[in-house]
């Protein structure tokens, strides 16, 4: 058997060595967003023209004044309230006999402090001022011997009477006034006959007594239950409308005054 041919060996070709990879690059950086730049106005802004919002502002109250000190020692205080200087002597009676009625005394001295309320403050009214609304005619020489007064009033079961009480500082001088002013008395205090009118004496006649340490002068018309009476002390003058409420309001001069 022939011996086969010898096969000439496979030369072996060495595998050569793969490539090296290449490094992996890194992320890119996020990129900052962009920088908007407004542009520059060029032209003037418009002028704002609108009215600023008017803020509300709340108005303090009036403060109320105080209660002035009562002349003589009346039972029961009724304060009369008007709005303003323009107010009348009806405007008062009005709220006299208004409050009046709610009165339970029998018999009762009463006096009518006139509060006044103006744009800008609350006060009583000054003894002129009361003798003004309440339209009455004094003479200037009467003031000069007073310096307090208000009005008035004493009921009798149903029945009112009305009058003036003063503080006076000169008796002797105010009983001069009072003498000069007599003719004319009756007519200057009409407004003080509220309840009930008088019948005009034909002469003006005044009587005259005196009563604790009161000068006194009256003239009834025609009965003592209307008159017009008038007492001076050394510090009161007061004037009634009867010859009962003379009595009665002179008796008040003689007790202290309620604190």
């Amino acid at each position: 058997v022939p011996t086969p041919p010898a096969q000439e060996p496979v030369p072996i070709i060495p595998t050569p060595p793969p490539a090296p990879q290449p490094e992996p690059e890194p992320e890119p950086e996020p990129l900052p967003p962009p920088v908007i730049i407004p542009p520059v106005a060029t032209t003037t802004p418009p002028v704002a023209t609108s009215t600023p919002p008017i803020v509300a502002t709340s108005t303090p109250p009036i403060a109320e004044p105080v209660l002035p000190q009562a002349i003589i020692n009346a039972d029961e205080t009724i304060v009369i309230e008007l709005s303003g200087p323009a107010s009348t002597t009806a405007d008062i009676v009005k709220q006299i006999k208004e409050k009046n009625a709610k009165i339970t005394s029998y018999k009762a001295v009463i006096r009518y402090p006139i509060k006044l309320t103006l744009a800008k403050e609350k006060k009583y009214a000054s003894a002129q001022e009361t003798a003004d609304l309440m339209g009455l005619k004094i003479p200037a020489d009467f003031w000069k011997n007073t310096n307090e007064l208000e009005l008035i009033s004493y009921k009798n079961g149903s029945v009112f009477r009305y009058g003036l009480a003063a503080k006076t500082s000169n008796k002797e001088s105010l009983k001069q006034t009072a003498e000069k002013w007599q003719p004319t008395m009756l007519d200057d205090l009409n407004s003080l006959y509220i309840d009930k009118t008088y019948i005009k004496p034909a002469v003006i006649t005044f009587s005259e007594n005196s009563y604790l340490d009161f000068y006194k002068r009256y003239i009834n018309m025609p009965m003592p239950d209307v008159s017009l009476d008038y007492a001076i002390s050394d510090k009161y003058f007061i004037v009634a409308t009867s010859k009962e409420m003379i009595y009665a309001a002179l008796d008040k001069t003689q007790t202290p005054l309620a604190k």
